[in-house]
């Protein structure tokens, strides 16, 4: 069976899709959502390793939308990873664009636009693609967004800092101005949100997506576009021209930009560059680390660490256990068990591997870690 594993980043300029049928009219919403049958729809496509299938997939969410409102979005994507079709990466990316059709039915309806998710996985997506949304269509912007992180946090439901959406769609907004939209961010500081990086880590998203020609709605390719004071050659030395406050976020963004056209196998032969600076090696394996572990974990119970992983010294793959564990832990959120001993047992270095399990063990009974940057760089 196919196995969708294209990465996915939410842009706004892929989203024309749902503004136009707003325009027609498209979401009439039909309350008799129980004669829809998504395992069906889906079993009508062609399964194969190709591109298209993603948009075969996107257009049964539009269309059972159309029909059956925005619950129906949710119950493709929940019978696309039970059928095997969508992995992690891929139900990250249609919820993002299930979240911007959920603030236009249920506009400032918070209750509603929390209820209809139900039990389904990476509901973070979700909330990113609303905040995003709310940016679009908001005549008081700050205010409106500090409400639904208020909400979120009220509710419980928000698995990491607020604003990611917020900073995807502000810098489309804002035509890559970077340093307008970091601005943006830092007005969103309050007492219900101090942690803007998810913010940050929205911005320099884009620009990697940008600078790698990804169509992060689609993730097709499209046309590299240059970004002010953006040298693809040294992503790194472009982080460090902000202030140390966004460089951490920016580095983990721009990851994508280094190893571009790189499988992720050889992911880690960035990170052991010579070259890098102590602390871009560090984020470097962090998140290299973490996004392989989480991209494989998707139908299987427990992964190995990737290539390259053993020729790290011992200091680094701690770092790099730190994203794997911080990997594990959304499959956690999302109420996938996933066997992290079995990963700690296969890791050779055995003060590695005690490590491991020593991180695993405090996730499970504080539930807290010591995490460097979040491997989300989608």
């Amino acid at each position: 069976m196919r196995i969708y594993t294209h990465k996915t980043y939410i842009i706004v300029s892929g989203l024309l899709l749902i503004a136009l049928s707003l325009a027609a009219g498209f979401y009439v919403y039909n309350k008799n959502i129980d004669s829809f049958k998504p395992h069906a729809e889906l079993q009508k496509i062609n399964q194969t390793d190709t591109i298209p299938d993603y948009l075969e997939i996107e257009k049964i969410v539009a269309d059972a939308m159309k029909a059956h409102g925005t619950k129906a979005g949710f119950e493709v994507i929940d019978a696309g990873e039970e059928l095997g079709l969508i992995n992690n990466d891929a139900c990250h990316g249609f919820l993002h664009y299930v979240g911007h059709a959920a603030y236009a039915q249920y506009k400032n309806d918070y209750e509603n636009l929390l209820s209809i998710a139900g039990a389904t996985d990476c509901i973070g997506a979700y909330l990113h693609g609303i905040e995003a949304e709310i940016v679009l269509a908001s005549d008081n912007l700050v205010e409106e967004v500090r409400g639904f992180c208020a909400f979120q946090k009220e509710k419980g439901v928000n698995p990491g800092p607020c604003y990611h959406g917020v900073g995807h769609a502000t810098t489309e907004l804002y035509d890559y101005d970077v340093q307008k939209s970091l601005a943006l961010c830092d007005a969103l500081r309050s007492s219900e949100e101090t942690d803007l990086s998810n913010c940050y880590r929205g911005i320099f998203s884009e620009v990697g997506n940008a600078a790698t020609g990804n169509d992060g709605h689609t993730g097709l390719s499209t046309e590299i576009r240059a970004v002010q004071n953006l040298d693809p050659q040294k992503p790194f030395t472009y982080c460090e021209s902000f202030d140390t406050k966004y460089q951490s976020s920016c580095k983990s963004q721009l990851l994508k930009v280094a190893q571009m056209n790189m499988h992720m196998d050889e992911w880690l032969e960035v990170c052991l560059d010579p070259a890098l600076a102590e602390n871009s090696q560090n984020i470097c394996v962090n998140i290299s680390t973490g996004v392989y572990v989480r991209h494989h974990l998707s139908f299987v119970e427990s992964v190995t660490p990737p290539p390259l992983f053993e020729k790290l010294p011992v200091s680094q793959q701690k770092i790099g256990i730190l994203g794997s564990a911080e990997a594990f832990s959304g499959y956690t959120i999302d109420n996938k068990t996933k066997d992290w001993r079995a990963f700690c047992n296969s890791i050779e270095n055995q003060e590695v591997s005690l490590y491991c399990s020593e991180i695993f063990t405090r996730i499970e009974t504080r539930g807290d870690a010591p995490w460097m940057e979040r491997t989300d760089i989608r």
